[in-house]
């Protein structure tokens, strides 16, 4: 059941007009109410498969600029994008460069992929402009994919909180927020804890690069144990960092199932190779 919400007496004054929300559960019943509030270019609060987010129409201009309103962020800062499926990614970023099967292996799941928008992307010049790439998310979470699916395009997507505040998950975090949105769907208390999606760079041909650990890598040290994981392989825990491992098409296929660990946190090599792809993973404390 949705209900209205209003904020009487809320001290929290951002630039946009102040909206009377709905709070509706997440689920697909609501699906077109959402989709119908993007392509109005309005504003909607909704659950990720880590954080709830803020997400408009990345094709609008003037409802992107909405969510940097809302958030009291500075339009240097980039916003990533939201996808239904996989299949979808090619419409909106330069996907040919890489090994087939890669993208699948990583989404839908807590991942963001950054890739160059190209030419042939879709995308308004007015969203993040200035960059070639882009963040891409197919969050594992099935009404925001329902939503996207609906729009027929992508969804701009940004955590649902004022920028530099601690992130949201659940709708109570942003409960002053609310009046911004033109509805707020409710997916309860989200599971993942506040560390975002895990962000891997895939913009260089033959090398992936890890930029934030994020919920993907949010693994608790157990060094020199092998940890399975519902969205990887394998993540090998050494002394000062966590090298993740995704076989792909070598693992099963080809019979392929590595057992080595590497010591003493060495980072800059290359642990492994999917057809053209050579796995370079940085840094990551713990």
């Amino acid at each position: 059941m949705a209900y209205t919400y209003t904020m009487k007496n809320c001290h929290h004054h951002v630039n946009v007009d102040t909206i009377f929300s709905t709070v509706s559960p997440a689920t697909k019943h609501y699906a077109l109410e959402a989709i119908n509030a993007l392509k109005a270019g309005r504003v909607i609060a909704l659950p990720t498969d880590t954080l709830y987010g803020f997400a408009s129409h990345a094709c609008s201009s003037e409802a992107v600029n909405r969510i940097y309103e809302i958030k009291g962020r500075k339009h240097t800062s980039p916003l990533a994008i939201c996808v239904g499926d996989v299949a979808e990614i090619k419409r909106f970023a330069v996907t040919d460069h890489l090994p087939p099967g890669l993208l699948d292996s990583l989404l839908p799941g807590p991942v963001t992929v950054i890739l160059n928008r190209g030419q042939s992307s879709i995308l308004e010049k007015s969203l993040n402009p200035g960059l070639e790439s882009v963040g891409i998310r197919v969050p594992d979470n099935d009404f925001i994919r329902i939503t996207a699916r609906g729009l027929g395009s992508a969804l701009a997507l940004t955590s649902a909180n004022l920028s530099g505040k601690p992130s949201s998950v659940c709708i109570k975090d942003f409960e002053t927020l609310w009046e911004h949105c033109a509805h707020v769907y409710d997916g309860g208390v989200l599971p993942a804890g506040r560390a975002g999606s895990t962000i891997v760079d895939l913009t260089r041909d033959g090398i992936y690069k890890i930029l934030r650990p994020g919920s993907f890598l949010n693994i608790k040290p157990l060094m020199g144990k092998k940890i399975k994981s519902r969205y990887s392989d394998y993540a090998i825990v050494v002394p000062d960092c966590i090298h993740l491992y995704t076989f792909l098409q070598c693992k099963g296929r080809n019979g392929c199932d590595s057992k080595e660990s590497f010591p003493g946190g060495r980072t800059d090599r290359t642990f492994g190779e999917i057809g053209r792809m050579q796995i370079l993973l940085p840094h990551i404390p713990l």
